[in-house]
């Protein structure tokens, strides 16, 4: 109807003669209106120009030449064909309105090189965007790994990670499944122009971007499904593929190894960095316990008293730390879980030194921090002449023994020395415990009241003189030394070696005993808590990633892709690569659903339509008609029977219609 009042509107606009200049002028000159036709609908309307000649008025707003300016033609069209000429700023597509012979509109230039380059720019953009993500996740991984040293990570700070780490995980998952649908959607255009199809092969192509239809066009392709009549009875079967097909199957079996495998390598990527305890602690704000530096013992003594629980104390510190561990200076030990005791270490110079640790006040055995303050124990001694009056060598052996009796009895006995003990020594020796050092570390106490520096470095040097003489002291005092006490030791023990001893081995036993002394009332001694601190150590935890999983990982992801964008560039620029847009797809199909004719409807559903009686045996390719005196190439779906038997698994360069 449309195109008749077009038509008509335009005969009106010939016939005005030759001083017609334009459109407009016609509308101001209207023609001698007709007799109505009775029981015309349009009776009552206006003898002016229609929607049609609105149009074209709009489309061509520039004045037109008098029908006589056109050249004659011979045809029946006469003068209208003229008007497929450029007429306006808006006819410069060279598209008539008026002859059904119109141009070419919808004309695209067909090249295989330039197919690949927009095949690669489309793919590699999803490559990079893979890529992109991956690199976000391992600097996600390293930024809460810690870059130069672990990082201690919160409750907050651990949900914080595990809410970044799954939002990049599904980015990448689902980027690189949109990635591979977008793969197959382009795949699929040079898989239905390799040969003639089932209409239910044909749609399952169509839908390469669903798993689902892979899986279903790989059991209809198998082999053995179309050798077997029975099978083919069942309903996944019953479409088995007739066209001599022989790896249709195995691709789409790889095509399903590439997505599942894909997805399940974003999937345990998360098992290679888990969340351990920290065996750093985490700091937060509180008190912190460290060992009290005022006293040995927790009943205070008064000085005139000699402080003989403090001495004894010492002492049994001392002995506690016969099997706490020693370690160079540069082994630092700050997990105490699997040690004997709190660390000891002997410095190059003989020396020995010991670090103390900062506790949490709740959790003393559990939650520390190796602190920056250090304390070392020296000692010096001297070796003294003595007489050997009282010690005998017998003449035949050489052995040295001492003769001895009881009081009650008039019979002296001879006591034999052990063969390693060859002589008597006396040693004279000063032990010194040196100031406490302390290297400045954020992670360290601070701004300390003066109440809590005595506590933490002591408030003289009585703490330190306990320290010094704790080998010997017993906090007994005998009369007339008042001023001394001593110890003996088992001969043979780490104490009391059974070999000649020297001045280094005696200052060593010495050293020994102090360091370990101090070592042991650090670990389970006297406490003092200091307030308003910003290092408690509480549990934390870290991230302990593994990086040669996490980059064969996201390597094998990133290649995995990376196969998959070759394989469309080496096959995917044989044909021309239709949109995803439904009209577009619509548009193809419209010579298979024409094929229904009247029985066709728009309610109809697939299936009904892929087995109505006029298509149900109908085999189809996606292709093109040449065209002909240099017309365009026509694309179309081709018919097996009617058209031509040759499929083309790459199109010609050219241009197509």
């Amino acid at each position: 109807m449309v195109r008749y009042e077009r038509s008509a509107g335009m005969n009106a606009l010939m016939s005005q003669g030759p001083d017609l200049l334009s459109p407009r002028t016609a509308t101001e000159s209207q023609p001698t209106p007709s007799p109505p036709t009775p029981g015309s609908p349009r009776d009552n309307e206006p003898a002016t120009y229609n929607a049609g000649d609105i149009a074209m008025e709009n489309m061509f707003a520039s004045p037109l030449a008098s029908p006589d300016a056109f050249p004659a033609r011979g045809d029946k069209r006469g003068s209208y064909m003229s008007l497929n000429e450029p007429l306006g700023k808006h006819a410069a597509d060279n598209i008539s309105l008026l002859s059904h012979r119109s141009r070419h509109t919808h004309t695209k230039r067909f090249d295989h090189n330039q197919a690949r380059k927009y095949l690669f720019k489309v793919g590699g953009l999803k490559l990079l965007v893979t890529i992109l993500f991956s690199a976000l996740m391992c600097i996600a991984l390293k930024s809460w790994e810690g870059f130069r040293e672990p990082v201690v990570l919160s409750k907050i700070e651990v949900r914080v990670f595990n809410a970044l780490m799954i939002g990049l995980s599904l980015c990448l998952g689902l980027n690189l499944l949109a990635s591979l649908q977008n793969y197959a959607g382009i795949l699929r255009w040079s898989l239905l122009s390799r040969r003639y199809v089932s209409l239910e092969t044909f749609d399952l192509m169509l839908g390469l971007e669903r798993l689902s239809n892979v899986v279903k066009l790989m059991v209809i392709s198998l082999p053995l499904v179309r050798r077997n009549k029975y099978l083919r009875k069942l309903r996944w079967f019953k479409d088995a593929r007739q066209d001599d097909t022989n790896w249709t199957w195995i691709v789409c079996l790889l095509w399903l190894g590439i997505n599942v495998g894909s997805q399940i390598l974003v999937a345990v990527s998360s098992l290679f960095y888990p969340m351990d305890p920290s065996v750093m602690p985490l700091l937060t704000h509180g008190n912190v316990t460290v060992a009290d530096l005022t006293r040995w013992q927790p009943v205070p003594e008064a000085a005139d008293e000699g402080q003989p629980l403090d001495r004894e104390a010492a002492w049994m510190y001392g002995m506690e730390a016969i099997a706490y561990p020693q370690f160079a200076p540069h082994d630092i030990q700050q997990d105490l879980s699997v040690l004997a005791g709190t660390p000891i270490y002997q410095l190059t110079d003989g020396t020995y030194q010991y670090h103390f640790f900062n506790r949490n006040p709740v959790h003393q055995y559990s939650d520390y921090l190796l602190s920056n303050r250090s304390i070392i124990a020296s000692a010096t001694c001297d070796q003294l002449e003595t007489k050997q009056e009282d010690v005998a060598t017998t003449s035949d052996t050489g052995s040295y023994y001492l003769d001895g009796r009881h009081s009650d009895t008039d019979d002296w006995t001879r006591f034999y020395f052990p063969d390693n003990v060859t002589k008597t020594s006396l040693f004279l020796c000063n032990s010194t415990v040196e100031t406490m050092t302390m290297v400045y570390n954020k992670h360290d106490i601070t701004d300390l009241t003066p109440t809590e520096y005595s506590h933490v470095y002591g408030s003289d040097d009585y703490w330190a003189s306990i320290a010094s003489g704790s080998l010997g002291w017993t906090g007994i005092y005998d009369s007339g030394w008042d001023d001394q006490q001593f110890r003996t030791y088992t001969q043979g023990s780490k104490w009391s070696p059974a070999r000649n001893m020297d001045v280094a081995g005696i200052e060593d036993i010495l050293m020994r005993f102090t360091i370990g002394a101090i070592a042991a009332f650090d670990d389970h001694g006297l406490r003092y808590n200091v307030t308003k601190q910003n290092v408690v150590p509480t549990p934390g935890q870290s991230l302990n990633v593994d990086w040669s999983y996490i980059f064969s990982i996201l390597g094998g992801i990133c290649g995995i892709q990376l196969i998959a964008l070759c394989c469309l560039l080496i096959f995917a620029n044989r044909t021309i690569v239709r949109d995803e847009s439904y009209f577009s797809v619509a548009m193809l199909l419209n010579p298979v659903i024409n094929r229904l004719g009247s029985e066709g409807g728009m309610n109809m559903s697939g299936d009904e339509i892929k087995h109505h009686p006029k298509l149900q045996f109908k085999k189809i390719q996606y292709s093109y008609r040449e065209g002909k005196n240099g017309e365009p190439n026509q694309v179309d779906i081709l018919w097996e029977g009617r058209d031509s038997r040759e499929s083309r698994k790459s199109w010609a360069a050219g241009v197509y219609n």
